[in-house]
């Protein structure tokens, strides 16, 4: 079963607070609406934390077109990612280097984001007091870390700051 709808959360740096107005959000949101497809479907676009270094805005979409048939939603993971670099040109924003991109052109990937770090830390930490992953998962939550195992693993801390750790294989050919 495909997803009906198609939601995205964008943001600034929090450097770059102060940069963007609203009419700028809205034309942002109108070129990612024709840059995914879905510009002459139903959407909704709001602002979030307006005025903030967290000031975001989220984009909910109708992937049904007039003639019953779904956007595609395939590859668009690298339209996001062209996408962002449009952006961050056009409006003079801080270039935020993505673990994605990296990996697209086979690069190791160094995070820029100093917020991971403290968690990064309490992380290995516990790590190093952990027996099995329910010790890790235990020592965490006494520190409000989330932890969230899927493909990966995932942790979340108090104040909303996400670190992840996928498990990928490199294939050669």
């Amino acid at each position: 079963m495909f997803k009906k709808t198609f939601h995205i959360k964008m943001r600034i740096a929090p450097e770059d607070k102060g940069i963007l107005n609203n009419q700028n959000w809205i034309d942002i949101s109108k070129s990612y609406a024709k840059k995914i497809g879905f510009e002459n479907n139903l959407y909704a676009v709001y602002i979030h934390m307006e005025n903030t270094d967290k000031e975001h805005i989220h984009i909910v979409a109708s992937r049904i077109k007039k003639n019953n048939l779904a956007v595609r939603d395939n590859y668009t993971h690298y339209k996001n990612m062209d996408f962002a670099r449009m952006v961050e040109q056009k409006y003079k924003l801080r270039k935020v280097k993505r673990r994605l991109e990296a990996i697209r052109k086979e690069e190791d990937f160094i995070s820029q984001d100093k917020r991971t770090i403290l968690l990064k830390d309490k992380i290995l930490k516990a790590v190093t007091f952990s027996d099995n992953l329910d010790d890790l998962i235990f020592i965490l939550k006494n520190q409000n870390i989330k932890v969230k195992v899927g493909r990966g693993i995932s942790f979340t801390d108090e104040n909303g700051i996400k670190k992840r750790f996928c498990n990928r294989q490199k294939t050669l050919s």
